[in-house]
């Protein structure tokens, strides 16, 4: 019923929309937000005029769902490579924003997740109630995937090495909804990855930790006084 339907969206939207809303407190981590959305628009737009290219090449019946899914994820991953390659050209050039890397990133992977969620759940619509609300929940993990991953991506500019990982488990996870036999089967499957992949960026985020270089410390030299001179009057506590 309708009832249902709305406990659906409130399952689906709760998480992407509360994260979006908590990151985003100032303009410009909204601008982030907002240029991620489209950036993940462009990806399936690019990812649609492939397959429909792919279609129209005389092949019967289309591409195979998982090339189409293949094809679907790499779209995604090269839009979200893309708007990393742009915040590292656009931030140096807009030095009076005080935006540091981890806010920006958790802002754009909230304009993902959200997004995301958004069409993943509307496909369901008007579809059985359990299968809703079994979407709801898998439309929610995908964004929680789409803020680690947009991180992911973002550690990624000084270590090329966790780039193919992002994909990897985007693919992992698109891949488990393939077995999803009948609502909500391919559901721990998703969570799998979900904590596997917090934990690549859990280690990846304390390996940068330990790279950092130590906080500068502003010592002075002691001043000894010259021979002859009058000696230092002793500071009050």
């Amino acid at each position: 019923g309708v009832m249902k339907s709305v406990l659906a969206g409130l399952v689906a939207f709760s998480l992407p929309l509360s994260a979006t809303v908590v990151v985003c407190r100032e303009a410009h981590l909204l601008v982030c937000a907002l240029v991620s959305a489209f950036a993940w628009l462009m990806s399936m737009i690019g990812a649609a005029t492939v397959v429909w290219i792919a279609s129209s090449s005389g092949q019967k019946g289309g591409p195979a769902v998982w090339v189409v899914a293949v094809i679907t994820v790499c779209a995604q991953e090269g839009g979200r490579f893309a708007l990393v390659a742009l915040y590292q050209w656009a931030v140096p050039k807009l030095s009076e924003l005080s935006m540091d890397e981890a806010s920006a990133s958790l802002a754009a992977g909230g304009g993902f997740g959200t997004i995301h969620c958004l069409v993943v759940f509307g496909t369901f619509l008007g579809s059985d109630v359990d299968c809703l609300l079994a979407s709801a929940v898998a439309a929610s993990l995908f964004s929680v995937l789409d803020v680690v991953w947009t991180r992911l991506a973002f550690l990624g500019a000084t270590r090329r090495a966790l780039w193919p990982a992002v994909v990897a488990s985007h693919l992992a996870a698109s891949g488990a909804t393939f077995l999803d036999t009948r609502c909500g089967a391919s559901l721990p499957l998703v969570i799998i990855v979900l904590f596997l992949t917090t934990g690549v960026l859990w280690r990846a985020s304390a390996t940068m930790d330990d790279r950092s270089p130590p906080p500068m410390v502003n010592l002075r030299p002691l001043r000894h006084p010259s021979p002859g001179s009058p000696p230092l009057a002793a500071t009050p506590p």
